[in-house]
């Protein structure tokens, strides 16, 4: 089946499941990514029918997804221990292909569907399972990450970390000069992948007054 289809592949693997309540179980401390995709996948399930949960066992340890759960009112449980589960008869991961490691599932908790844009070192075993680990697999791309960023119409300010491992400063050059109305200000830190996060007074100096400048041009 072609990507296109797969909106109407979960929503019939969601109308077969609608006779046990389902958790969506967030993993790590919860962040946007997650948060925002459970919330989007507990909406579709409600469209069908279907009774569903947001869950994390990890806080929510940042204050501006705590305040992105506040502003939103995003419904969510917390659980901690197996027995929290019980209640639920089917699992569903977003932005995650694995479980939380840090709590043990119900023997009947069943897997039913898995959606998420990291590449896993395994695919997982569910009746739904749709993994876009890149930007080329929008529909629409036929799979080039190059033709989805020429796409792109707003303009864009990107700011990598120099010494960023995780998504390295190569691939961020790459990616640039693709992208047609881009102003591309790499961090100059020593603080790797947490740069963006203003970790320290340098950073937040180069943060702000790159990001100033760029809303002030027209």
């Amino acid at each position: 089946m072609g990507q296109p289809d797969k909106g109407q592949e979960l929503e019939r693997v969601l109308a077969s499941a609608v006779d046990k309540p389902h958790v969506i179980l967030l993993g790590g401390h919860p962040d946007p990514d997650g948060i925002g995709s459970a919330l989007a996948h507990k909406r579709l399930c409600e469209r069908m029918g279907v009774s569903a949960t947001i869950a994390h066992v990890l806080p929510l340890s940042r204050s501006e997804n705590r305040a992105l759960v506040k502003l939103l009112n995003v419904p969510m449980v917390r659980v901690s221990e197996m027995s929290d589960l019980e209640q639920y008869g089917y699992l569903a991961l977003v932005d995650a292909s694995a479980s939380e490691s840090a709590i043990k599932l119900p023997e009947g908790l069943k897997l039913l569907t898995v959606v998420d844009h990291h590449r896993p070192p395994t695919v997982p075993k569910a009746p739904f399972v749709d993994i876009r680990h890149d930007v080329g697999a929008t529909p629409g791309f036929d799979g080039s990450v190059e033709k989805a960023l020429r796409s792109i119409k707003a303009r864009v300010l990107y700011m990598p970390s120099e010494t960023d491992l995780y998504f390295p400063i190569t691939d961020a050059r790459y990616e640039q000069a693709l992208i047609p109305r881009v102003t591309f200000a790499p961090i100059p830190s020593l603080w790797g992948h947490t740069a963006g996060a203003a970790s320290n007074p340098a950073d937040l100096r180069f943060l702000n007054d790159r990001i100033a400048a760029f809303l002030a041009r027209k």
